[in-house]
């Protein structure tokens, strides 16, 4: 009776084990692709990766006027 509850136990840590991977893979995942995202627009500068660049009426990010 005892080695019953033993083998149930071990396939439960072991699905366990295999759902904690899992998610932790997701949560890694997602926070690496976040940060190459992040990488990505900070090169591309400040105006570049704006979301409303098309529609920004500011000159902040507009050529800079030469003397």
């Amino acid at each position: 009776m005892l080695d019953g509850l033993k083998k149930a136990n071990a396939k439960g840590m072991v699905s366990e084990m295999i759902a904690n991977i899992i998610i932790g893979s997701a949560i890694f995942g997602y926070a690496g692709w976040a940060f190459y995202k992040f990488i990505k627009k900070s090169k591309q500068g400040k105006c570049a990766a704006c979301s409303i660049k098309g529609s920004c009426s500011s000159n902040a990010c507009g050529p800079e006027k030469r003397k």
